[in-house]
């Protein structure tokens, strides 16, 4: 199993570290739920696992830190106390599976994130095509101000396409 240390190190990040009070690389937030999942530590939402921080992550990586008597802030940082120990941890839990385990989501895991993210893109269709024909036979400044509203949809549906082309490839 490939820790989160060796995974920090491959990747191109966003951010230098995982905490609630700065901004997440998306690949390292869903890297660490996974992680903490696979030992036990991420209680996963009723709404299924995105690559948003949320707060069931922060309590599992306190608990963790907690259990492991480290320093107790809710951060991860590469190469850091936490990662270290949660790699110690992974490499334990590996040790003791005969079958090769992954930090990762199952395919299975993977269809049904598209499943829900698809069902999250129809939606937000839907609403930016009710924005629209409230725009029909407007004044340009009413468009241009509906424009504004669209805008972060737009961008919305660009993260959610792009999320689901990303997932689908993995699982082929």
């Amino acid at each position: 199993m490939q820790g989160l240390e060796a995974i920090f190190g491959k990747l191109q990040t966003n951010s230098d570290d995982i905490g609630s009070d700065r901004p997440v690389d998306e690949d390292d937030t869903l890297k660490a739920k996974h992680a903490f999942k696979s030992i036990g530590y991420y209680d996963e939402p009723s709404w299924g696992m995105t690559p948003y921080p949320d707060q069931p992550l922060f309590d599992g990586i306190k608990k963790f830190q907690k259990d492991k008597d480290l320093f107790q802030d809710s951060l991860m940082v590469p190469k850091g106390e936490t990662v270290t120990a949660l790699n110690k941890e992974l490499g334990k839990k590996n040790n003791n599976n005969s079958a090769t385990a992954k930090l990762g989501p199952s395919d299975k895991e993977n269809r049904v994130e598209i499943k829900q993210l698809k069902e999250k893109r129809a939606t937000l269709i839907r609403k930016m095509n009710e924005i629209r024909s409230i725009g029909e036979g407007k004044s340009p400044d009413e468009i241009e101000l509906m424009n504004i509203f669209l805008k972060p949809l737009e961008d919305q549906l660009k993260k959610l396409n792009k999320r689901i082309e990303d997932l689908e490839l993995l699982i082929g």
